[in-house]
């Protein structure tokens, strides 16, 4: 889920642990998690290498099948940020 802030804009030390992570999953209106999504601007997430590389990290370091069987919600979320990074890299998952 850390990946999924980082790709969205939020601030790194804001989402630094889990307690941050939820205070961000709860906010609405402009700042909910599904309008940043949608309204993500792949040209500046792309500019951002650094989070980009930290992304990937994270994303690397977690297998799918181990996030399914906790939570099917936060297996979408893994999902759609791997596809984000597959469009962002094209050697990113090989």
């Amino acid at each position: 889920m850390r990946g999924v802030m980082l790709a969205v804009g939020t601030p790194p030390k804001e989402v630094s642990d889990w307690s941050g992570i939820k205070l961000w999953l709860g906010k609405t209106g402009k700042m909910s998690i599904k309008r940043r999504i949608m309204t993500l601007d792949y040209a500046v997430l792309k500019s951002k290498k650094r989070t980009v590389k930290v992304i990937g990290k994270l994303i690397n370091s977690v297998h799918i099948d181990k996030v399914q069987q906790i939570s099917k919600g936060a297996s979408i979320f893994y999902a759609w940020t791997s596809g984000v990074l597959m469009d962002l890299d094209e050697d990113f998952g090989k």
